[in-house]
């Protein structure tokens, strides 16, 4: 049985290799993947049934309809990426949509074709080993038998109550009769459980056609949404090479595009490397200035090179490779900000939402590795549920540029290669990560938190390899965030005043937040022969 530890996180887990290990934002979820590995299914197996749990445990991020990225490596094989994420309906219109004002996150206007089961189908295909229908009944009990309200699913939905209400179809699915939800209430969506019943019994097919695909079309057309039968008849899942690059002397696997978060974390890392970042004090000025220009940086060639490789031409897609490749040296970033002219920036602070987005990791008794980021977009996704189904719709139409210059919800200005269009996959953060040394698959690694996905693996992974701290030290130490515009840089309220301080006279506008990105990880102990499961203390 797994022995509890208390360093850090009450969710640290040391566990005996044998019996691999599973974590998620949510325990009952992590337990259904469990279960599957002590029942012999693979880290892929247990992967799919941790995510359809989800959908019935965690419906803030948990979905079915939604999108994502899956990254799975065995020991001895190159990694492959699974990129379900969602596509612009083929009659998306970026003239509608900068008309839509909250309409492009709430409602269906703000929708986009979900990739979410296609994705976990494709990766059961490919590498499960049980049945579709077996790694579906788990949440079925779920959904239908209900689970628990935790404090944490009170506060959001008591948070998200008004706009969740706004929608006939979500209140009947989510919201008790009369009142708020409260802690220890038995939280039940028996539509959900008679959707996820179909797929089962029909296969994942039955969500683009038959009942589940008309209810989700007519919905969104209610709401204003442009998707149509068709979008969902022709959405695929792909598989995409990973972007890897050694970095402290191991391996890093990461998304490549169109999600934006893998080319951040391999391109940071690289900079702060070449700059001598792990020589520095793990808590000194030094080292957040450090990590600030690299973030800078990164997000910058991202705004400017970062889309969808269907219309990013192959020059651009060529030059993105071989940043995530280049050999840098000490002086690098000085260069790059030269060229990039970040040199005497104007600050402009702006605010920033709260956290989003789910991650979970997976590592079988054979050593196979399972990273894996899915989303909604925002917290309960576009609000709206479609009708009888008990499935929340995505908004990921608003991480597209809709209008030049005009930041997105989380406050990014997106490139040119990323505006909406028909049929688009739309640049994101999301970077499930594994981290190897030859054939030793020591780290699975993701978060939630938008944009500072990325920046909060990358010091995690800083902190880890550079500097040789335990993953629960790493994950600890206070965080800083720069995505290039808002100008500002982001730290955690957790670092001390006096870095704050001197950070703020080297020029950097300094904005305080509570948390920077939420981490899950399973780490593998060489020396140890066990596996850590963590999730980050800020959850």
């Amino acid at each position: 049985m797994p022995r509890l530890g208390l360093e850090r996180s009450p969710f640290r887990n040391l566990i005996p290799k044998n019996e691999g290990c599973v974590v998620s934002y949510c325990p009952i979820a992590s337990a259904v993947g469990t279960r599957v590995l002590l029942d012999g299914g693979n880290a892929v197996d247990a992967m799919v049934a941790t995510a359809l749990a989800l959908a019935a445990t965690y419906p803030q991020a948990g979905n079915l309809a939604g999108g994502g990225y899956m990254l799975i490596k065995a020991p001895k094989d190159e990694g492959h990426i699974l990129d379900y994420r969602e596509s612009a309906p083929r009659l998306a219109d970026p003239v509608l949509f900068a008309a839509a004002g909250d309409r492009s996150v709430r409602g269906g206007l703000a929708v986009a074709v979900p990739g979410t089961v296609a994705g976990l189908a494709e990766a059961v295909r490919r590498f499960g080993t049980w049945s579709w229908d077996r790694l579906v009944r788990p949440a079925i009990d779920l959904a239908e038998h209900g689970t628990w309200i935790t404090n944490r699913q009170a506060k959001y939905l008591s948070l998200y109550h008004k706009d969740l209400a706004s929608f006939p179809e979500t209140a009947r699915a989510m919201l008790p009769v009369e009142g708020m939800w409260r802690p220890g209430d038995l939280y039940c969506n028996p539509d959900l459980g008679k959707t996820l019943r179909t797929l089962g019994e029909n296969g994942p097919d039955a969500f683009r056609m038959g009942p589940i695909a008309d209810s989700i079309v007519t919905t969104v057309k209610r709401y204003g949404g442009v998707m149509d039968h068709g979008d969902l008849l022709d959405y695929r899942a792909i598989w995409r090479k990973p972007y890897t690059r050694r970095i402290f002397g191991h391996d890093v696997m990461t998304t490549p595009l169109p999600s934006g978060g893998g080319f951040i974390v391999i391109l940071s890392l690289a900079l702060l490397e070449a700059a001598g970042c792990a020589a520095l004090p793990v808590r000194s000025t030094a080292r957040y200035e450090l990590l600030a220009r690299a973030f800078r940086i990164a997000y910058a060639l991202r705004a400017e090179f970062a889309g969808d490789p269907l219309v990013v031409p192959p020059e651009m897609l060529a030059r993105c490779q071989e940043l995530t490749q280049m050999v840098f040296d000490a002086g690098s970033i000085e260069r790059f900000e030269r060229e990039l002219g970040l040199v005497g920036e104007r600050p402009v602070r702006e605010p920033y939402p709260p956290r989003n987005t789910t991650h979970m990791c997976a590592i079988d008794s054979a050593g196979m590795a399972v990273s894996n980021t899915y989303s909604l977009n925002t917290l309960f996704g576009s609000k709206l549920v479609a009708e009888g189904t008990g499935v929340l719709l995505n908004n990921t139409i608003d991480d597209f540029g809709i209008l030049p210059d005009v930041p997105n919800w989380y406050q990014l200005f997106e490139g040119k290669y990323n505006t909406l269009a028909p049929g688009l996959r739309p640049l994101g953060s999301m970077a499930p990560t594994i981290v190897s040394d030859g054939d030793v698959i020591e780290l699975v690694i993701g978060g939630s938190g938008g944009p500072r996905i990325p920046t909060a693996i990358a010091q995690t992974i800083l902190g880890m390899y550079g500097n040789g701290l335990a993953l629960s030290q790493a994950s600890a130490l206070p965080r800083v965030h720069h995505q290039y515009r808002p100008t500002q840089l982001d730290v955690e309220d957790s670092l001390d005043a006096s870095h704050q301080e001197a950070l703020e006279r080297l020029g950097f506008d300094v904005v305080q937040f509570p948390r920077l990105g939420i981490l899950a990880a399973a780490q593998y102990d060489v020396n140890a022969k066990t596996l850590m499961a963590l999730l980050d203390s800020r959850f």
